[in-house]
């Protein structure tokens, strides 16, 4: 696929001039964002404006788990008789640190670049550092921005976008009132200071993009009450545990409109949950369609372990009981499947009465898109759905549940 360069190469050219970009988490309602720039970049002069354009907020430096263990940083309020009881919980916050040398009261600009730099070293040693210090070293998540929707490891994506290695220095974005910065005035600050701006958005769809996440593992005849000719395809992720399904109707070639679900898992939907007038619930339905089609697909995603049966029982008893539709995420696997399948024209059966604009970046295009449930027959001369271009769909109501602070 063809790398979307216009804020890689606006990006790269900022840290080559020793300038900052900011990242807005355009995915959460808080709209937070961070002014950020690759550590290993550090000076008093990049130092002072971010302290500046952040109204004086903390330094915090982005680490790979990897990076963390070199030089043995421990989580804050480490207690490692709690800790070894909670096997499995990583914690993000990490104990702070000085540089051991070239530093006084390690709080100014300069002390705090050195502190910085010692962190990005090719070579960490572990007697570099004291604690506790001025500088607070954040471990990220393996998978970064496509396991964890969150700043920080946003912030080690785009360094590792631009060409720097994976440790990025940032500082969260506050008014002068000390409240987050509106995302209004996030981008007003962006222009007035000549600074790139980036989103999650963007980085999520950058990667899903250029990078291949899913692998077919095996193919199966499988036996349903629908059809007898549907095949099942196995699919693992490498961003996490859990593996994906695709069930195949037909002969699929790149000139076919291929009838279309991608239906991310929803354990008491899928099995308890409420049906229409027929009994059939979405996933029932969405066969139904794809057996009656020449050529279908259903893409059954598996969510991963951050969205519980815990929160799905929560959100069944409520009053809106409809299940949450596909996250950024989601959507990009749910592409990388189809293109894998050689799907090129969909015709989209849908929860949402809105285009999937943003499947036309992955290489596919909606001729069609039709209701869930509605009849097959009477769509033949249904009004084809213009694609836009540089629209990107932002369904992301399940990431909630991820990311409860940029570096929680």
């Amino acid at each position: 696929m063809p790398e979307n360069s216009s804020w890689t190469t606006a990006c790269r050219a900022a840290f080559d001039q020793k300038r900052p970009v900011i990242l807005l988490d355009d995915t959460d309602s808080s709209g937070r964002s961070v002014v950020l720039f690759p550590a290993e970049n550090a000076t008093d002069e990049i130092i002072n404006e971010c302290i500046r354009l952040s109204n004086g907020a903390s330094t915090h430096v982005a680490l790979t788990p990897e990076r963390a263990e070199q030089f043995l940083l421990e989580p804050m309020g480490f207690n490692r008789n709690v800790h070894q009881l909670k096997r499995g919980v990583t914690p993000r916050e990490l104990v702070s640190v000085e540089a051991r040398r070239g530093v006084t009261t390690g709080i100014s600009a300069g002390d705090r670049a050195t502190t910085v730099r010692t962190l990005a070293a090719k070579n960490p040693k572990t007697r570099d550092l004291v604690k506790p210090g001025h500088v607070f070293p954040v471990r990220v998540r393996e998978g970064t921005i496509l396991v964890r929707s969150a700043l920080p490891e946003g912030a080690i994506d785009i360094v590792s976008i631009a060409g720097h290695n994976p440790i990025a220095c940032y500082f969260e974005l506050f008014s002068e009132i000390g409240e987050y910065l509106p995302q209004e005035q996030v981008r007003e600050t962006a222009n007035a200071s000549g600074i790139s701006l980036v989103t999650i958005g963007e980085l999520i769809e950058h990667r899903l993009q250029n990078e291949q996440v899913v692998q077919r593992q095996t193919e199966v005849k499988l036996p349903t009450n629908h059809q007898s000719d549907m095949r099942a395809y196995l699919y693992s992720s490498k961003i996490h545990k859990g593996d994906h399904i695709a069930i195949v109707k037909g002969t699929i070639t790149p000139e076919k409109i291929v009838l279309t679900r991608v239906h991310p898992e929803q354990t008491f939907h899928d099995v308890f949950g409420p049906a229409d007038s027929f009994g059939n619930g979405p996933l029932e339905r969405a066969l139904t369609e794809i057996g009656k089609a020449e050529v279908g697909v259903l893409v059954y995603l598996r969510r991963p372990d951050t969205f519980p049966l815990t929160q799905e029982l929560r959100i069944m008893g409520t009053a809106d009981r409809r299940p949450q539709g596909a996250s950024m995420k989601e959507f990009g696997l749910g592409a990388q499947i189809l293109r894998d399948l050689g799907v090129r024209k969909i015709d989209l059966l849908s929860s949402s009465g809105a285009p999937e604009a943003g499947l036309a970046r992955y290489g596919l295009t909606v001729v069609h898109q039709r209701p869930l449930g509605a009849d097959y027959e009477s769509l033949e001369g249904v009004e084809n759905l213009a694609v836009e271009k540089n629209a990107v769909k932002d369904n992301t109501a399940n990431n909630n549940s991820e990311r409860s602070s940029s570096h929680e």
